[in-house]
């Protein structure tokens, strides 16, 4: 029942609702991308799969570096605006990967889109728990935690 409940809540609070479905969409966009990435690569770029699949690596090696700085600036600059910045940056860098055809130059913006990609995951959590109620942080963490599990 108690879960029931807490969904009705998350429901009549827009706010959480509308992150936990940008949340979602952003991981099921990812996903994607991800998955897709080494077909794209091999057939329309020509380089092998494996190739393809280590530049997948900068987004995730970008990802790492930046996260600790991500979480700093988003106490310092507030974590909408964060995850609105690393939104507007993403957003432009896979559209710029469509007119690349060296990879060097692809994994080159790979490395901006972790860091993007940091500024967006790494604040979404404490954003969610920030806009629960202070007795509803459990059912937010459970959220936003299993939210973007249900769409792999």
């Amino acid at each position: 029942m108690g879960f029931l409940r807490s969904v009705r809540e998350i429901i009549r609070n827009k706010n959480v609702l509308f992150l936990l479905l940008a949340l979602f969409s952003w991981f099921i966009g990812f996903s994607g991308i991800e998955a897709l990435f080494t077909l794209y690569g091999e057939k329309y770029i020509g380089i092998k799969t494996s190739a393809a699949t280590l530049s997948f690596a900068f987004i995730s090696a970008a990802f790492l570096l930046f996260a600790v700085p991500a979480g700093i600036l988003g106490t310092k600059i507030g974590k909408k605006n964060t995850i609105a910045l690393g939104v507007g940056g993403m957003v432009p860098c896979f559209f710029t990967i469509i007119f690349l055809r060296k990879i060097v130059y692809i994994r080159a913006v790979f490395i901006i889109c972790g860091f993007c990609w940091a500024l967006i995951n790494i604040n979404a959590y404490p954003l969610v728990i920030d806009m629960a109620p202070k007795d509803k942080q459990v059912p937010s963490l459970v959220y936003t935690i299993l939210l973007p599990q249900w769409q792999q």
